[in-house]
């Protein structure tokens, strides 16, 4: 497990698993009245806006994505047990999950 620690002017540390999401807590101090005043910004490493989410299905829908090569495993519900056992494994990209 990598941890990542950085300081920015002595104010900030952060400790973080550099990994595909956090798997813990996190915390970390910061100076409020610098990042005000010299207007840091903090942004996280991964998000989606509402509309990068509806972008997504308009290009899905549309078909301009060839998304089908992404998805390669396909589980019914009723073995969405085994759909993160393919996924945690690394054996499945994406599965689809058939209700």
């Amino acid at each position: 497990m990598d941890q990542i620690s950085q300081t920015l002017g002595g104010q900030l540390a952060a400790r973080a698993v550099a990994r595909d999401a956090f798997s813990a807590r996190v915390d970390f101090t910061i100076d409020t009245r610098r990042m005000h005043y010299d207007n840091l910004k903090l942004l996280a490493p991964f998000h989606f806006r509402p509309r990068d989410v509806i972008a997504a299905r308009d290009l899905l829908c549309a078909g301009q994505l060839g998304a089908g090569r992404l998805i390669n495993a396909q589980r019914s519900l009723a073995e969405l047990d085994e759909v993160f056992a393919l996924l945690e494994r690394g054996a499945a990209l994406k599965c689809a999950v058939i209700p």
